[in-house]
């Protein structure tokens, strides 16, 4: 059993090295999650959105954009927009001073978004027991 000094400049490397390898998986995790979610989301909303030709339903899509950085990026859930031939959505979702809206993408938002949380919320404590166990078999060698 090796016994380490605690405040040593190499302690502090490996510290500081390990919390940047978790702060990197619990990202990876993290996006992962949010992707599970925006699907559930858009399926939802999509079962929900109002139909006549079924066009609105057929224009739902997640669009995502990556970060750069430490940025992890963000994932889109849309309706309608360029090259659907859908352009009612937004009116649809919120209504008109003609229509009240029908709310079908926040109402799936509101659904899932605990979900999210949830999911989140096992993803780090998997994480976070993963390396306190790797880290008693570390110090127990």
């Amino acid at each position: 059993m090796s016994v380490k000094k605690w405040g040593t400049s190499e302690n502090c490397e490996q510290v500081k090295d390990a919390l940047k390898e978790m702060e990197s998986r619990i990202s990876k995790e993290s996006m992962k999650q949010i992707k599970n979610v925006a699907s559930l989301i858009l399926k939802d909303a999509k079962l929900n959105a109002p139909v006549k030709s079924g066009a609105l339903r057929r224009s739902g899509r997640l669009e995502a954009e990556v970060g750069s950085g430490r940025e992890m990026g963000t994932i889109f859930v849309k309706f309608g927009g360029p090259g659907t031939n859908v352009d009612y959505a937004t009116y649809q979702e919120l209504g008109t001073s003609f229509f009240p809206g029908r709310f079908f993408l926040h109402d799936a938002v509101k659904k899932n978004q605990a979900k999210l949380i949830e999911l989140n919320l096992v993803a780090i404590d998997k994480i976070l027991k993963e390396e306190t166990e790797k880290s008693n078999s570390n110090q127990n060698t």
